[in-house]
């Protein structure tokens, strides 16, 4: 108790103090009534561990600073001379190396697991890492010093990432470190993996918006201390539970303020992680742990104001093992307006409007350069598809297609004759063994109108992900960059947001894009049923007409096939004279073609700005302490004031 008290830096209330005995009294006393799976005394260690150097952090700075959000003029950086500890090796000598779970958190991204199986997969990583990282370092038990005020608001962020390479995530945040206010953020960039050669690194190494320094060969220890040593306010997890990650360097707990961020869609299910930047499409508030849990323990601090300190509860609250299945984040959510995902096509993938006139007159002539645009590359790619068959796609890694959404894909081409899938060979091994499950399933005639194609360089992909009709999403693991990609060009998707998989954000990440392009009521559906519905009535709604194909387009060719070395026998229709494509689909895909310059998906430096009154939230709340308490303020929700 005396370690609790002097964590805190302040007494303990009564309803504290009592809680806290209780919690002890659960290892040091024999009841019958609670079993060992429901104290896990490792947990439990390793999380009062990380809930002192939390708390200590935070009084260190509000002895030397007080409640000071920022100051006029730069205060003295804190010595480390003689810094607070904690018993850690000690302490953690006696667990034993934590165990971790066959199942790794990225792999529960594609397996149908309940929300409490999901939270303790990554909870015992989450330990793994802190018991890594204290007791393989020299410096195990250091309280790092927090970093001073920032001068007249001027936050440091620090962004640690193993991707600043020719990588996904690094291709949607290119925009973000640089548009970041400089009078406001001083940016910071930790390569934890060596450089690939790329453009993509070659851009980060030169720029001047932001400080870059690579730490690929460094120690956690040496990492740790640059962080301290940059005074970092707000430390920014862009890899989680992904290759290359070094969470080891959070659970040393440098900084105050430790946020997730794009790179892991799911939660951390730790206690060095404070918050996971999401919306309420893709994390629901109620599955909160800091929400679902809040009632309840209100309701027993009614001297305290429902404001006392969260504390380390155990097989009950925020406690990652307890049995709850109602909740699982563990981490505070910072609410973006329309959605987490960030993406840079608005500032890096613009090449196809260099066919556009010159000076259009109205929306009339990029639409029309469109349609013609479009017919060219489905030419090039489909030579022998009739115009009037509709073509499904999913762009895809193959891992993420699950039994019941290929039996439900299926049932779509089944319900619409003249439609055909469109897949990846990605990987090329999967294509023989999804037609012989066709075959299997549906019989040859379906399992012929599957056509295959090979993945494509980045620009290519983005610029004949417009051939596709409709993609349709998977469910497990939804299409996250592939989404936006999908959307930028103009094509609608059937995104999955179904009601039996609300607790995993990896499932609901294209329709936090969807809905972020305004039109989310006619992409997103909730159920198995309702997704095969929207499709063929999507589908069935449209119509074609004749364009001219330019020669060039044959470029588009190779590398396409078909799944069952048939072309379906479907003839050739009539089209409209017009120039103009008739259905609700088509409709669709005109206004989000139409409209992806002002949409919030693609409006990058809006989205930064949004995510810096999330930064600004973020630090006045741990100065004040309010990080550390259950209150009406747990969720930072950012407004959005620009429309």
């Amino acid at each position: 108790m005396a370690l609790v008290r002097f964590a805190r830096g302040r007494p303990l209330s009564p309803v504290e103090e009592k809680e806290w005995i209780q919690r002890f009294r659960l290892f040091f006393e024999d009841d019958s009534s609670v079993t060992s799976a429901n104290r896990n005394e490792a947990s439990f260690l390793i999380r009062l561990l990380e809930w002192c150097l939390s708390r200590m952090q935070h009084a260190w700075y509000i002895k030397t600073y007080g409640r000071t959000v920022h100051a006029d003029t730069p205060q003295p950086s804190l010595s480390t001379a003689n810094r607070p500890t904690l018993p850690v090796c000690s302490v953690l000598s006696s667990l034993g190396y934590p165990k971790l779970p066959f199942i790794l958190p990225f792999h529960t991204f594609t397996l149908p697991l309940t929300s409490r199986t999901i939270r303790l997969i990554a909870h015992r990583n989450a330990i793994n890492a802190f018991y890594t990282a204290t007791t393989y370092t020299n410096k195990a038990a250091i309280v790092y010093p927090p970093p001073p005020p920032p001068v007249r608001g001027k936050l440091n962020i620090g962004y640690v990432s193993s991707d600043y390479n020719d990588h996904p995530l690094t291709h949607l945040m290119k925009s973000v470190f640089s548009l970041h206010n400089k009078q406001q953020f001083n940016v910071f960039l930790y390569a934890t993996s060596p450089s690939d050669g790329s453009l993509h690194r070659q851009y980060y190494e030169r720029q001047t918006a932001f400080h870059f320094t690579e730490v690929s060969s460094w120690s956690v220890s040496a990492i740790v201390d640059r962080i301290v040593q940059d005074q970092i306010h707000i430390l920014v997890n862009l890899g989680g539970y992904t290759k290359g990650a070094r969470n080891e360097v959070f659970a040393a707990r440098p900084c105050p303020v430790q946020i997730s961020l794009m790179g892991f869609a799911g939660t951390l299910g730790a206690g060095w992680c404070d918050y996971l930047v999401c919306d309420q499409v893709a994390c629901p508030p109620d599955l909160f742990a800091t929400v679902s849990a809040r009632p309840a323990r209100s309701a027993s601090r009614e001297g305290d104001g429902g404001r006392a300190d969260v504390g380390v509860p155990v097989n009950e609250g925020c406690d990652p093992s307890s049995p709850a299945t109602n909740w699982i984040y563990t981490e505070c959510p910072i609410y973006m307006p329309h959605t987490f995902f960030v993406t840079d096509h608005k500032q890096s993938y613009r090449q196809d409007e260099q066919s556009l006139p010159s000076n259009p007159t109205s929306h009339t002539d990029p639409w029309l350069t469109e349609l013609r645009r479009r017919e060219e590359a489905r030419c090039a790619i489909f030579p022998d598809l009739p115009k009037d068959v509709v073509i499904f796609a999913n762009f895809n890694q193959l891992y993420k297609i699950d039994p019941l959404i290929f039996w439900t894909w299926l049932r779509i081409l089944y319900r619409v004759p003249r439609s055909i899938l469109w897949l990846l060979r990605f990987p090329a091994a999967g294509e023989a063994n999804l037609v012989q499950t066709a075959t299997a399933w549906a019989g040859p005639e379906v399992a012929s109108r599957i056509r295959f194609t090979d993945v494509a360089v980045k620009e290519l992909h983005i610029y004949r992900c417009r051939v596709a009709d409709l993609v349709l999403d998977t469910v497990e693991c939804s299409a996250h960059t592939v989404a936006t990609d999908v959307l930028w060009s103009g094509t609608p998707i059937i995104a999955c947001a179904w009601l039996n998989h609300r607790h995993k954000m990896s499932s609901r990440v294209a329709a936090s894009a969807a809905y972020a392009t305004g039109l989310g009521k006619q992409m997103v559906v909730h159920s198995r049923e309702e997704y095969e519905d929207r499709a063929v009535t999507l589908a069935n709604s449209l119509r074609r007409h004749d364009t001219i194909v330019s020669p060039s387009a044959r470029l588009l060719q190779k590398g396409s096939s078909r799944a069952g070395g048939g072309s379906p026998a479907i003839a050739e229709s009539s089209y409209d004279d017009d120039g103009e494509d008739l259905g609700v689909l088509m409709e669709l895909r005109k206004r989000l073609f139409l409209t992806r310059k002002s949409m919030p998906l693609f409006d990058t430096a809006r989205w930064t700005r949004n995510l810096e009154k999330g930064y600004v939230a973020a630090w006045k709340r741990w100065v004040e302490g309010r990080q550390f308490e259950y209150g009406e303020d747990t969720c930072i929700r950012v407004r959005d004031d620009e429309g």
